[in-house]
């Protein structure tokens, strides 16, 4: 990969970032992955369609992946061919495009005996999901991330629930969600999800966290910077998946992961509400507040967020504040909106 990183330790996150890691949410995603291609017809027909409907049918539950490993040319393929790609599609064994596993386990092949079971891999995919979110969470991890002058600066924490032995890894992994291309099968060019773009430290298997014990609650955390500059990505459909891999042997295997998406550089704001309305103190500890709200403020609604989106708080907004007092640090978002006002939505941090 092309990407120029620049990384440090947590020491110096303060230094050099806005931005400051969530903490970790306790809390199972599978790996929910499709090995395809944008000249494979199948991928295009009922490839397309089981990928859209179990990650619809599981939103929350999984994370998905799509791996172009494939270096032929055809229909654009190259321009979602990578390395990184390439070494996940070995190490999870696959035979065809397109090759549907969770958690790194191929389940296609056993489902293509004398010919596809769709329905059968469907249901296996469902049911591995399923299985793994049930399962005791050992480790998660959670980031924050931005964009400043064409650069992705993103703040990462992990965090161990468990004492755990072996030899682990963090990767974060870039992925375009929504890349425009073309795909057999498909009208014209198309978004695919879950792109995999490559990792923010060029690694394909991330960083060695552990390399024999972690105690519980053990943490670890990692900051980047990557530059865009000379990419064709969207940057608004930019997602980080951090992913702990477990090592044994040569064989790498999925233990936990999390996603976070990119906050626009640039608050959200309506009409009447930019430049009007403020949010201080930024940072903040214990109490937030907010300058320039018209009269009658108890009848405009709020929204707290984290930067992945996840709402932590809602209701109506009272003239005294909001007490933040309880969140973790880090980054967050504050958004209105009532009938006396237009949407705004700020930035804050809690130190």
């Amino acid at each position: 990969m092309l990407l120029r990183i620049e990384l440090g330790c947590w020491l110096m996150l303060f230094a050099f970032f806005t931005v400051q890691a969530q903490e970790p949410e306790r809390k199972n995603r599978a790996l929910f992955y499709k090995i395809t291609a944008t000249w494979c017809a199948p991928c295009g027909a009922w490839g397309w369609d089981m990928a859209n409907e179990v990650q619809q049918s599981r939103p929350d539950e999984q994370l998905y992946m799509a791996i172009f490993n494939s270096s032929q040319t055809d229909m654009n393929n190259r321009a979602f061919y990578n390395s990184t790609a390439v070494t996940l599609g070995f190490n999870f064994r696959h035979s065809s495009w397109p090759s549907f596993g969770v958690n790194g386990v191929n389940l296609t092949d056993k489902h293509q005996v004398n010919g596809m079971d769709i329905s059968g891999l469907k249901q296996e995919c469902y049911d591995s999901i399923d299985a793994f979110v049930q399962r005791d969470v050992v480790v998660n991890a959670a980031s924050q991330m931005e964009m400043a002058d064409q650069a992705l600066n993103v703040a990462t924490q992990v965090r161990f629930f468990e004492k755990s032995l072996g030899e682990y890894y963090l990767a974060s992994y870039i992925i375009e969600d929504g890349a425009i291309n073309y795909q057999n099968q498909q009208s014209g060019q198309v978004a695919h999800k879950g792109v995999l773009r490559g990792t923010l430290d060029s690694l394909d298997w991330g960083q060695k966290m552990v390399a024999d014990s972690a105690e519980q609650d053990a943490r670890f955390s990692y900051n980047y910077t990557v530059s865009l500059a000379d990419k064709d990505w969207d940057a608004q459909k930019l997602v980080i998946y951090n992913i702990i891999w477990k090592k044994e042997g040569s064989r790498y295997y999925y233990v936990n992961g999390s996603k976070t998406r990119l906050v626009p550089a640039t608050d959200i704001s309506g009409t009447q509400a930019r430049g009007q309305l403020r949010i201080y103190p930024n940072p903040a500890s214990d109490r937030l507040f907010v300058q320039g709200l018209p009269s009658g403020a108890a009848s405009i609604s709020y929204t707290l967020s984290d930067l992945s989106g996840r709402v932590l708080q809602q209701g109506l907004w009272h003239t005294n504040g909001l007490d933040i007092g309880g969140l973790a640090k880090g980054m967050y978002v504050l958004t209105f909106g009532g009938p006396q006002a237009a949407l705004f939505s700020q930035r804050f941090v809690k130190r």
